[in-house]
């Protein structure tokens, strides 16, 4: 397997996934990761905030410009609805004709048991799980016997989008939170005001 897919909302994207994509980049040897933000994630509330689509786009592009080993798909985001991880998997399988690997948060791992079709994703992927604290998370929870899950050792970098969301809203610096290219788009487009 050489590659990963990182799925998210990306609302938006901040140092925290760059820094984590890099070390599963290096730790598992692979080609390239991509980011496949989500059009509708099935899983958050109804009211959560979700910028445009295309802006949620347009700032994951400009975080990795830089990196060679990372590119952006609008695959979930062309489809206009909600984004079933399954399907995104089926997808990318399909065109590059291997098993891949697909990150995920540990709030997402938690309910694996509630994913779309949850029980074929070990055709496809093995899964790679990013924890924010290393010292509480649960290895012994599957949601299937078949899928293969990683727990890579990766930083513990504590930033949110939903904080950097918060702390623009009350007009508070966002500075090294995410890329100085970003914190330029959110500007020009009043972003998450």
């Amino acid at each position: 397997m050489n590659i990963a897919l990182f799925g998210g909302s990306f609302n938006p994207i901040h140092i925290g996934h760059l820094i984590t994509a890099n070390f599963v980049r290096e730790e598992y040897q692979l080609k390239k990761i991509i980011f496949v933000p989500c059009f509708i994630n099935p899983h958050k509330k109804t009211n959560y905030q979700f910028e445009d689509a295309n802006h949620r786009l347009n700032m994951i592009k400009l975080s990795i410009k830089d990196n060679p080993y990372f590119e952006v798909s609008n695959y979930e985001i062309s489809k206009s609805d909600i984004s079933f991880s399954i399907d995104t998997i089926k997808y990318f399988y399909n065109l590059y004709q291997e098993k891949i690997y697909f990150i995920i948060g540990y709030d997402n791992y938690l309910t694996l048991n509630k994913w779309k079709d949850i029980n074929d994703f070990s055709k496809y992927c093995e899964m790679i799980v990013l924890t924010r604290n290393n010292s509480s998370f649960d290895t012994n929870y599957k949601p299937t016997d078949d899928l293969i899950i990683h727990f890579p050792n990766t930083p513990n970098i504590e930033i949110s989008s939903t904080d950097i969301r918060k702390r623009i809203q009350v007009n508070k610096s966002i500075k090294y939170l995410t890329s100085d290219d970003v914190i330029k788009y959110i500007e020009k487009y009043q972003l998450y005001k």
